[in-house]
């Protein structure tokens, strides 16, 4: 019985050090400039664990925000483009764009 114990404390440990494996997500945006008012840019997300989320893009000048609803499946990416697939989503403001993804209960933030 004496030997069992630090068997099972081993095997423990090892089960809990695996299931603490840290989350990937990756957020980029193709331009990552967009270069004339009016312009539009790919959002892509991808993550090594599958999720719904959102992204929300936040207007330099007026912070107003739009929001788009994401599904990306485990080990790929989903995609968005900004602004045709956001909700009152507008390019006409000049400066940096704040870009939130909100995926398996963290955030995300790119400009």
């Amino acid at each position: 019985m004496k030997k069992l114990i630090p068997i099972l404390t081993l095997l423990l440990v090892t089960l809990l050090v695996s299931s603490a494996k840290a989350i990937t997500v990756d957020v980029t945006c193709d331009p990552w400039v967009i270069s004339s008012p009016g312009g539009s840019t790919k959002i892509i997300v991808s993550s090594d664990v599958g999720g719904k989320g959102s992204i929300t893009v936040m207007t330099p000048i007026f912070h107003s925000t739009s929001v788009c609803l994401i599904d990306v499946p485990a080990g790929g990416s989903d995609y968005k483009f900004y602004p045709d697939d956001f909700p009152g989503g507008s390019t006409l403001e000049l400066g940096g764009y704040d870009v939130t993804v909100l995926l398996l209960g963290k955030g995300y933030k790119v400009t």
